[in-house]
């Protein structure tokens, strides 16, 4: 997904959740948070600490020394409970190996009353990608299933939406490259991987589209 319109998204999400659930003085947990991108729009609003957790040392060397940085996975927060008044994501977990445990940890960590707000691609994503004959593209959570995650983490929802995006692509090559850097595993055929390659490079101004799920909770 391009960097561009994935940082137009989440200043969208930031107005809406700087404005309802998040005041001065409260500790924000960014999880899989990238370049950090989201806490420094978050920071332009509200005086908050900003903890940037990422498993990736690369992407923390980007973040701004504006943010707190954690190296750490999903699964294992290395945070005590109860330590923060939110938990921010955006289009990170869906490179959780266990979204539900993810969610478990994220709940620990919150405070009573805190907030859980992430945005993540949905199934039915990138259909024609897949119709061109690329076979392993992870398949993204549904909106029911994240839902009942949230529950079974006992999160109480707040709101939800989602939307489908259409996006424009120089060529089918170029959407490949990005669904990588967002946590989706593919793969082209074994059987017939060149003549896919080159079928691939025959495309030029290509478009699919996301589905986008949105996602505001609260820990009672």
């Amino acid at each position: 997904y391009p960097l561009r319109r994935q940082r137009q998204m989440c200043i969208r999400d930031r107005a809406k959740l700087v404005d309802k659930y998040i005041n001065d003085d409260n500790n924000i947990l960014d999880l899989g948070c990238g370049t950090g991108f989201l806490g420094d729009e978050i920071l332009k609003k509200k005086n908050v600490k900003i903890f940037a957790s990422d498993i990736s040392p690369k992407m923390l060397e980007q973040v701004s020394d504006s943010q707190i940085k954690v190296i750490c996975d999903f699964e294992n927060l290395p945070f005590e409970n109860q330590r923060f008044d939110a938990t921010i994501s955006s289009f990170a977990l869906q490179w959780s190996l266990n979204l539900l445990r993810t969610l478990e940890e994220a709940h620990r960590v919150l405070k009573n009353g805190g907030v859980i707000a992430f945005s993540i691609p949905l199934n039915g994503s990138l259909q024609k990608i897949k119709n061109l004959g690329i076979s392993s593209i992870n398949n993204f959570h549904n909106n029911k299933t994240i839902l009942e995650f949230l529950n079974l983490a006992k999160f109480e929802k707040i709101y939800v939406e989602e939307k489908t995006i259409k996006q424009r692509y120089k060529s089918p090559i170029s959407l490949l490259k990005n669904i990588k850097n967002l946590g989706a595993n593919l793969s082209i055929d074994n059987n017939d991987n060149k003549n896919n390659l080159t079928s691939l490079r025959k495309f030029n101004d290509f478009e699919d589209s996301w589905n986008i799920g949105y996602f505001v909770c609260k820990k009672n």
